[in-house]
């Protein structure tokens, strides 16, 4: 059963209708704060349906587990889901969409009911993380790299005292339309799925690897799923910029994609790689073991992204052979 949910295409269709309607600014933002409001109270509506994360006819689905892989599978029960919830450091996993804050979360960003996505994932574990350290609150200043139109970066400036989004928007690359604008630098509102304090958001062009801050600036640093985007010399240097930029004490969230088979990616980490470019290219330490444990249940969900059939798991992947998921990073830079 496929649930209807604005995609992230119509998201960006509608906000650019958004932008048509300026002579009449008001009616434009009207429509807009109504057409999320209902989407919310659709999302809620599926929810009570049973339709969250997935539909109940999709709730006991499985296929193949893949071959080959280098971490150890554990029974999704309800042990395996209370010792996660309060990890900093882990791969992604299905069950970490059944965490009463984790669906809070999800309802606020207006994320779509009826599939189990990765990015989703990486967004509201990366919040519930600066929300559990203690970074969300009206005196913490955070950064972001690679930042794109990404929902968290308006979320955190509604409980952050100031939010900075850095990313090459400038390029406005038809490849990433997607993410990045051009205009997101005059008019980041356009692209907002809520409503937000303004001016706690401030949207630059820049790259991660030559941050134009002066040391110690800020109290934390997020960048989801854009770092392996940028080459690995540039993130050799990206990570020894987020450690410049962060004050003493402060921390790094990031999430990549990380490989869980004998196997590599130009782009993605394997474990070795994580090592050299994520793990111990700077002084910021990690501030706890990562949890490499991943469910029978989610391994089963594996989406082969040459086959044409879809399901609502987009968590795990299959590329070529090479099997990936989100990983979740938490440093702190030392005081």
């Amino acid at each position: 059963m496929k649930v209807f949910a604005l995609t992230r295409a119509g998201v960006i269709n509608v906000l650019r209708f958004k932008s048509q309607l300026k002579k009449v600014p008001l009616v434009g933002v009207f429509l807009i704060r109504v057409k999320w409001k209902l989407n919310y109270l659709r999302n809620i509506f599926y929810g009570l349906m049973g339709k969250y994360p997935v539909p109940r006819s999709w709730r006991d689905h499985k296929g193949e587990i893949p071959e080959g892989l280098t971490i150890p599978l554990v029974e999704d029960t309800k042990e395996f889901r209370a010792q996660r919830v309060n990890k900093l450091c882990k791969l992604s996993d299905e069950s970490d969409f059944y965490d009463p804050r984790f669906k809070e979360i999800f309802f606020e960003l207006v994320e779509k009911v009826g599939a189990i996505d990765r990015k989703p994932w990486e967004f509201i574990e990366g919040i519930k993380g600066l929300e559990r350290l203690g970074f969300l609150n009206k005196d913490m200043t955070g950064l972001g790299i690679g930042a794109g139109i990404e929902k968290p970066i308006y979320y955190l400036a509604k409980y952050c005292k100031k939010i900075i989004a850095t990313d090459l928007y400038s390029m406005n690359d038809p490849a990433w339309v997607h993410t990045a604008n051009a205009d997101m630098i005059s008019n980041p509102s356009k692209y907002a799925p809520f409503s937000y304090p303004k001016d706690r958001l401030e949207m630059l062009d820049m790259a991660g690897q030559d941050l134009k801050f002066e040391s110690d600036t800020f109290d934390f640093v997020f960048s989801f799923s854009s770092i392996e985007h940028f080459g690995r010399e540039n993130i050799l240097k990206t990570m020894a910029e987020i450690e410049r930029v962060l004050k003493p004490g402060g921390v790094a969230c990031i999430t990549t994609e990380y490989i869980i088979n004998e196997t590599s990616n130009d782009e993605y980490f394997n474990a070795e790689d994580l090592k050299r470019y994520m793990l111990d290219s700077h002084k910021m330490r990690l501030i706890e073991e990562i949890d490499y444990s991943l469910s029978h249940q989610t391994a089963s969900h594996t989406l082969k992204l040459t086959d044409k059939k879809t399901h609502p798991f987009e968590l795990i992947f299959d590329s070529a052979g090479v099997i990936y998921l989100p990983l979740l990073l938490f440093f702190r830079k030392q005081k």
